[in-house]
Order: C-alpha cells, then sequence, then structure tokens
C-alpha cells in the first residue's frame, strides 16, 4: 500500500481545479510548487510551505478564481489483492490512472461523473473537473467499492490510462483555508 500524507493548494481556474505539491522536477516550475499530477504525488510536508507556494502562485497567476490549503491523505493499492483486502468494505474510493505520454509520467484521479463532462465514454470523471467528488457510499447504490472497481476495468479497457495501469484509491482532502 502506497500512502500518501501532507499538504497541498487547489487553485480554481473556473472549470478545472488542480492541486500543487511541493517541486520535485526543477525544470517543472517558477516557483516552490508542481501539479500534483506531474510530481509523482509529492505533497507538501508542512503547512507553511504550501502557503507559502500558494501565494506565490497567486501572484504569477492571474487567471485563478480562487486558491485553497488543503491536507491530503491517499492510500493506493499496489495490486488487485490489496485493493480486494483493504477497500471493499471501504468508502472515500477513487480509481488512480497512472498514463505514459513520452517520458511524462502523471497521475490522474477518476470519481463519479456527477453531472459534469465525464471522460468520453468512460463511466467517470476526472476530480479535477468535479470537485474532487469520490465514491462513498449513497443509499439505492451499489457499494463505492463495486462502482470504482466497475470505473477502473472501463478506464483500462477504454484506453483512458494510455500505456499506464490503474489502481483504487482511498482519496480524503479536507479543505482548510482560501488564500
Amino acid at each position: 500500500m502506497r500512502k500518501i500524507d501532507g499538504f497541498v493548494f487547489a487553485a480554481d481556474f473556473g472549470n478545472v481545479e488542480h492541486l500543487f505539491g511541493k517541486r520535485v522536477n526543477n525544470f517543472s516550475s517558477e516557483g516552490d510548487y508542481e501539479n500534483l499530477s506531474g510530481n509523482g504525488l509529492t505533497p507538501y510536508d508542512l503547512l507553511i510551505d504550501a502557503r507559502k507556494g500558494a501565494i506565490d502562485f497567486r501572484h504569477k497567476r492571474k487567471d485563478i478564481k480562487k486558491i485553497e490549503l488543503g491536507q491530503i491523505s491517499v492510500e493506493m493499492a499496489e495490486t488487485q489483492e490489496e485493493a480486494e483486502k483493504e477497500f471493499r468494505r471501504a468508502t472515500n474510493l477513487v480509481v488512480v490512472c497512472m498514463p505514459v505520454w513520452g517520458v511524462n509520467r502523471d497521475y490522474h484521479f477518476m470519481g463519479p461523473a456527477s453531472g459534469k463532462i465525464n471522460a468520453y465514454p468512460i463511466p467517470g470523471a476526472y476530480l479535477r473537473d468535479t470537485n474532487y467528488k469520490i465514491f462513498r457510499r449513497e443509499k439505492g447504490m451499489r457499494s463505492p467499492f463495486e462502482r470504482v472497481r466497475y470505473l477502473a476495468s472501463e478506464a483500462l479497457r477504454q484506453g483512458a490510462c494510455e500505456g499506464g495501469g490503474v489502481t483504487i484509491a482511498r482519496f480524503k482532502l479536507r479543505r482548510l483555508e482560501e488564500i
């Protein structure tokens, strides 16, 4: 099980909201921040560092509607057996796509479509497009695990994770404050 815990900032561009963590690639950013999907899912260790990155980002980008600090916790299954064992009765679940485009390896989280534009015929949507809506228990619906497992199989079958793998994760994003 891969565990990711730390702090991020969410930048709302109006139609999409990206999460940012600390910079790990020297060539990727002008500041001490990098899109979380492209930095190997590396959040900030300290809230104060996330705040500094968010303030710097706000000064450099004028097209931001809102920036919020958040605390993130992700537990990613590394095998299907591990997903079955750990998440069968869990909630707060997402699909993690690990596509490979050239030499770039980005992670993308997917959840329920929830009325937003979904990812083509895939029965779900990228979390950045849905305000980070995740699979939770809902009355009259199949379990979160059954729904996320179906989305994972369709994302893989239909090629939404080009060249990469797919796994299931427990995803928690707690919004702390607006900057």
